[in-house]
């Protein structure tokens, strides 16, 4: 963790100029929401955005009409145009699942994806299974997170030192601060025995681990929405100013 926080770096606008894409984690808690954004340029080098605390009661309306505000915020580009969130992933496991459904329904236009993670041996993203809830029995995709993949892909490119494709971007501010840092970096790969067979597997060195959650979402994010990075960032760098949030799209 002081590792990232020593390589911290200025960014010179809310997204610095390679970034051309945004997707968010979101982790639900009983009494808050955590959220991280992360912006996207080709070859998935990342830069952390914006991290998002918002605070109170899930079971009520008012922490989800915030969460709707901030997922709604378009952030400014150093070339002047202002970037949406494109797609973002929340978790519907433990916390507020039928609320999360309800939610993931409302905002499936915008790419909201209700999600639940498992470990072992699966892909980042799975296919969808389809979920019926409530009174009137809607129907809401629910897509698996592989997540021990994911913290491996993540965690592997926290290590790499140089810019470029995979590279993780941290900026200066007062919210990218040490108990991020720590919970980035909460896990650990550990090696455990069953009946004689070694197996892999990622165990918490410490309680909090919201950061690595909202990161492994985000990833997860950017599978779904499989966006055409070189494309996107082309687009972006030729669109006159004035194109309004949207500009460029994921495909």
């Amino acid at each position: 963790s002081h590792v990232l926080l020593m390589r911290r770096e200025a960014y010179d606008a809310d997204l610095p100029q390679p970034v051309c894409c945004l997707t968010a984690g979101v982790d639900v808690q009983d009494d808050r929401f955590e959220v991280l954004v992360w912006g996207w340029a080709p070859g998935e080098e990342a830069w952390l955005v914006d991290r998002q605390v918002i605070p109170g009661d899930t079971s009520r309306p008012e922490p989800w009409d915030a969460l709707t505000q901030l997922l709604d915020h378009a952030y400014t580009h150093t070339t002047g145009h202002r970037l949406p969130i494109h797609a973002a992933c929340i978790d519907s496991a433990g916390h507020r699942t039928t609320l999360v459904y309800d939610y993931a329904a409302q905002r499936a236009a915008r790419r909201l994806y209700a999600t639940i993670g498992r470990d072992g041996e699966r892909p980042i993203v799975s296919s969808p299974s389809p979920r019926r809830w409530g009174r009137n029995e809607r129907q809401v995709p629910l897509y698996t997170v592989g997540v021990d993949a994911a913290k491996a892909l993540f965690v592997s490119r926290l290590r790499l030192t140089k810019a470029g494709p995979g590279f993780v971007h941290l900026p200066i501010a007062e919210w990218c601060d040490d108990e991020l840092a720590e919970q980035l970096t909460s896990e650990r790969l550990v090696m455990t025995w069953s009946k004689g067979v070694p197996r892999q597997v990622w165990r918490k060195r410490r309680a909090r681990n919201e950061g690595l959650d909202c990161a492994v979402l985000a990833i997860a994010a950017l599978r779904l929405l499989n966006p055409k990075l070189q494309a996107m960032s082309d687009a972006l760098t030729a669109a006159p100013i004035g194109g309004g949030p949207g500009t460029p799209t994921p495909t």
